[in-house]
């Protein structure tokens, strides 16, 4: 795994896959679904794109910080699925989920 800062990619090979990517240093953007997400992303916008998701969204704490987390699928056939963390809202994490 190669860890910097916030974000996390697992490495195999010549390849690495994102597991994380944490947004609040305000230096890291990413596509999700064509749409450029980054630290200036709001709760509100992504709520308008994705309004069922935005709805079933809920509170996740930590030891350190609690989140507004919604999650979205990555399609119809898989389990996977982004994992949006919202601090105050804006956009604060982004976790590409798969379960075991």
């Amino acid at each position: 795994m190669y860890c910097y800062g916030a974000s996390d990619f697992e490495v195999y090979g010549q390849k690495a896959v994102m597991r994380t990517i944490g947004f609040q240093s305000g230096r890291f953007k990413a596509r999700l679904d064509g749409t450029l997400v980054d630290s200036a992303t709001t709760l509100a916008h992504i709520q308008r794109l994705y309004p069922q998701a935005g709805q079933q969204g809920g509170v996740q704490k930590t030891n350190t910080a609690s989140f507004w987390v919604i999650t979205l699928r990555t399609g119809e056939i898989s389990d996977d699925a982004w994992v949006l963390k919202f601090q105050r809202g804006k956009l604060a994490q982004l976790e590409y989920y798969i379960p075991s």
